[in-house]
């Protein structure tokens, strides 16, 4: 509805971010080095200008004990060089306005063809994915959610139980 000024919204989600980096500066991830922890990358596609969701989402899988990088706006060339020499358990793109769908799914492709982790689970979200739930297999995505606790609940289970087949 527009209630708010630009520079409104701007200083809010300016509070926000610090919120959300004091509270988790309080819950920094201490894992067992002689244990397995999974590993996860999050992004949106480049030239979103929505990034708070998805950092909101990568600090839920830190704080439940992941290795987690957060990419926000980041290009398919970027995406493709990252999972090439990094093996990520999943990658996680949050996506929110329907101009995302095209990038998301040449995202998810490119990371099926240059993931070095060739079990990669690619999981989608955000409120467009909420609205549309069919576009989860329309984009090629292995799992969703419908929040970021559901997202780790699902994530955990999915990816436990592959590492434990293997």
């Amino acid at each position: 509805e527009d209630r708010c000024s630009f520079t409104d919204v701007t200083i809010g989600l300016g509070r926000l971010q610090t919120l959300l980096y004091r509270l988790s500066a309080r819950h920094k991830g201490q894992s067992d080095p002689s244990q397995w922890t999974p590993k996860g990358l999050f992004v949106t596609p480049a030239g979103g200008q929505h990034s708070f969701g998805i950092r909101m989402v990568e600090d839920l899988f830190r704080r439940a004990g992941w290795k987690t990088l957060c990419e926000p706006n980041i290009s398919i060339r970027e995406l493709a060089d990252l999972v090439e020499n990094e093996a990520f358990d999943m990658i996680g793109i949050g996506l929110s306005i329907e101009g995302q769908i095209d990038a998301t799914r040449a995202m998810i492709s490119e990371v099926r063809l240059s993931s070095c982790n060739r079990q990669v689970k690619v999981m989608v979200g955000g409120s467009l994915i909420c609205e549309q739930l069919d576009l989860v297999n329309r984009l090629g995505a292995d799992l969703s959610a419908i929040d970021a606790r559901e997202a780790v609940t699902i994530a955990q289970n999915i990816i436990y139980e592959q590492k434990m087949r293997h």
